[in-house]
């Protein structure tokens, strides 16, 4: 297991705009790039906890594209980390593989995540356990 301290959270640079803001999420000369595999988003409905998944060798970029949510690492031991990340004031986690990790909508609404991977899901990759089998106080 890594230590939780291997993730990385960087303020996402907005570039504000009266028709609409620009967030430049990551960039291949941001330091968290560590390749490209795919994009994907996933709604975490209200009151719904979407946890908990390993990857074995996935980097995950994770940042709120609508609402807000609440991501929880667990190293394996007995360590947690948690952030809350909001569409209001964007971030970008980098997750390194071999970390626990679960999300969960804060508000009162569907919250919308977007991650961008290092490389194309495998379903050999990742491990998966059920959200209380990791004793978490969500």
């Amino acid at each position: 297991m890594l230590n939780l301290n291997a993730i990385s959270l960087k303020k996402i640079k907005k570039a504000s705009n009266i028709k609409g803001n620009i967030n430049k999420i990551l960039s291949i000369n941001d330091p968290e790039y560590k390749g490209f595999g795919e994009i994907y988003t996933s709604i975490v409905k209200k009151d719904s906890v979407k946890a908990w998944k390993y990857h074995k060798k996935m980097t995950l970029n994770l940042t709120v594209i609508y609402g807000e949510t609440k991501f929880v690492f667990f190293d394996g031991n007995r360590d947690f980390k948690s952030f809350n990340i909001s569409s209001n004031d964007p971030h970008l986690l980098t997750v390194p593989p071999k970390l626990w990790y679960g999300f969960k909508s804060l508000n009162n609404n569907d919250s919308l995540v977007l991650n961008f991977t290092n490389f194309i899901f495998n379903e050999n990759e990742i491990e998966r356990k059920n959200q209380d089998e990791i004793e978490f106080p969500w």
